[in-house]
Parts: structure tokens; C-alpha cells; sequence
């Protein structure tokens, strides 16, 4: 069974981490924090990421970028929390591999009800592709 309950949250801005990781934390999951994009690159390469709360606006790369680089490595759930309100910018944050769009302000309960309905469909999909063996007794 995956018990890997452990959340990247990739953020510039400290007020909105501080929360995140408390509301996380409060909801059982470990929390792994970056305020740069190729920090955030370097801890998921260390680290077994069940998900990752990307920020698109950050200092030195673009989200992304960062989140182009996680789909290179890995399937591994990515919601993008970002003040882009913009159509454009949510289609394409979809379109290069994140799995949910959340935009600023937002509520903290919201962001771990989204979480969580991410992990489910992630072990769900994970149930269904374990293979199956019928044993006739002989």
C-alpha cells in the first residue's frame, strides 16, 4: 500500500507557504518546501514527491519550466497554484502536465480537498494496473 503522503510546495511567497504547510501538515502530510524553481527541481530529484503545489510566477524559472521537468522524470501530481487568472495560462498549465489549476486567493481547505481527490484518482489508477493472477490449484 502507498503511504507516501510527502507534498512539494514550490512557492516565492513565504506568507502563502507558511500556510500551506500548516493546513498540510494539520491534514497529515509531510511537507517539503522550495521558494526557487531549481530548488524545487533538486528536491524532487532527492526526495519520493506524492505530489507537488507549484507556484507558476518564481524568481528564477518559470513554473512551467519546472513543471516540463517533473513530466520529463515523473507522473507524479502536479496542481499549479497561481495568481495567472487568464484562460490562456490555465489551459496551458493543463496542457504541459498539471493536473489541477488553482488560482489566487484561494482557500486552504479547498487546496487540501483538491490534494486529496488527486491522490485518490493517482491510487485508484494504481489498484487498477497492479496485475492479476487466477491460480486453478494445480
Amino acid at each position: 500500500m502507498d503511504t507516501n503522503k510527502k507534498i512539494l510546495v514550490v512557492d516565492d511567497e513565504v506568507k502563502i507557504v507558511k500556510i500551506l504547510k500548516a493546513y498540510l501538515e494539520k491534514s497529515g502530510y509531510d511537507v517539503l518546501v522550495s521558494y526557487t524553481g531549481k530548488e524545487a527541481i533538486d528536491i524532487f530529484e532527492k526526495n519520493d514527491v506524492a505530489l507537488v503545489l507549484l507556484d507558476l510566477m518564481l524568481p528564477d524559472l518559470m513554473g512551467e519550466n519546472v513543471c516540463k521537468a517533473v513530466r520529463a522524470k515523473s507522473r507524479v501530481p502536479i496542481i499549479m497554484i497561481t495568481a495567472k487568472t487568464d484562460e490562456k495560462s490555465l489551459i496551458k498549465g493543463l496542457n504541459i502536465g498539471a493536473d489541477d489549476y488553482i488560482i489566487k486567493p484561494f482557500s486552504p481547505k479547498e487546496v487540501i480537498a483538491r490534494i486529496d481527490a488527486v491522490l485518490r484518482r493517482v491510487k485508484s489508477d494504481n489498484l487498477v494496473n497492479i496485475p492479476v493472477s487466477f491460480c486453478d490449484g494445480y
